[in-house]
């Protein structure tokens, strides 16, 4: 989804966050605590994105984890572009926003999604289930769900 280049200090955190196994709260007192060694000059701006409301199985923390996560970036200079419980268009509609940010002079960028998604092995991407989503078939990926390229 992402067609620009991102900054790659701002995906670093990112990636410690998809990847690790670290809780919720271990990654709020990282952001927190340790952003030190954060340049003190220059634009941030974070894409926060938490799903909860899904019709069949709900998250019962995905959005007070995003409203955290928001406000601890907020505290430390992060232009935060928040969203909870969104439909596909809504979601589409917060990346292409999150995507003109980063045609600034932004410093550090950084991606926080919670909420369901999946990587179909048939094509190899992965995607992210807005609230709205039924699939019933392969091709309602096409439709109901948003497709990142880049993880």
């Amino acid at each position: 989804m992402f067609t620009k280049k991102t900054p790659v200090k701002g995906l670093l955190l990112f990636w410690m966050v998809l990847l690790s196994q670290l809780t919720h709260s271990q990654i709020v007192d990282y952001i927190v605590y340790d952003y030190d060694s954060l340049p003190l000059l220059g634009k941030r701006v974070a894409l926060v994105i938490g799903n909860s409301s899904y019709s069949n199985k709900k998250l019962s923390n995905a959005c007070y984890n995003a409203y955290n996560i928001s406000a601890a970036l907020s505290k430390i200079g992060f232009e935060v572009l928040a969203a909870t419980d969104v439909d596909r268009k809504q979601v589409l509609n917060k990346i292409n926003e999150y995507e003109k940010k980063l045609e600034q002079q932004i410093e550090i960028s950084l991606v926080y999604y919670i909420g369901y998604g999946f990587h179909y092995l048939n094509n190899g991407n992965n995607y992210l289930l807005p609230i709205s989503a039924k699939l019933k078939k392969p091709q309602d990926m096409i439709f109901q769900t948003v497709k990142d390229k880049n993880l």
